[in-house]
């Protein structure tokens, strides 16, 4: 869902001035985005930021405009911010993911993984040594090999 970032105290003039104009409860707002009380008390405080949708419809609701210097922030904004928190919290916690020994060990494994069972890496879209079935030797092969590296003559 996209979000709506205003500017530090915009959002909650914004929503303050937009109850006021109208004389309309927290109740007729969460109603109309279709979310609880809470959350709408929540946009006032500033503690989250307001979607995109719900904007939207209190705009059209109300005939007011879309209120200027503001970002959007598309889906999935906070997710890296929050993937380095935790991140940083398991290795307090538990130290490094791993050391030379283990990671050579790790990569050791997957190796041999690879080399009995190279039909289900391959079909997992991994890249796997090509396997050449090795067929006879004789001159007629010989001879064509000469052709095709350029050899030039067709001899007896």
């Amino acid at each position: 869902m996209v979000r709506i970032k205003f500017r530090i105290n915009q959002q909650k003039q914004w929503l303050i001035s937009l109850k006021e104009k109208r004389a309309i409860r927290n109740r007729y707002l969460a109603k109309i985005a279709g979310v609880t009380e809470r959350t709408i008390r929540s946009w006032i405080n500033e503690e989250t930021t307001v979607s995109e949708t719900a904007m939207l419809l209190f705009c059209q609701k109300f005939n007011i405009s879309i209120p200027k210097n503001i970002n959007r922030l598309d889906d999935y904004w906070y997710l890296k911010k929050c993937a380095k928190k935790g991140a940083l919290a398991r290795m307090k916690l538990h130290g490094l993911l791993g050391n030379i020994e283990t990671r050579r060990k790790g990569g050791i494994i997957s190796q041999q993984r690879r080399r009995e069972n190279p039909k289900k890496y391959f079909m997992m879209g991994c890249l796997v040594r090509k396997t050449y079935s090795v067929t006879r030797v004789n001159e007629d092969f010989a001879e064509f090999a000469g052709i095709l590296l350029s050899d030039g003559g067709i001899t007896k």
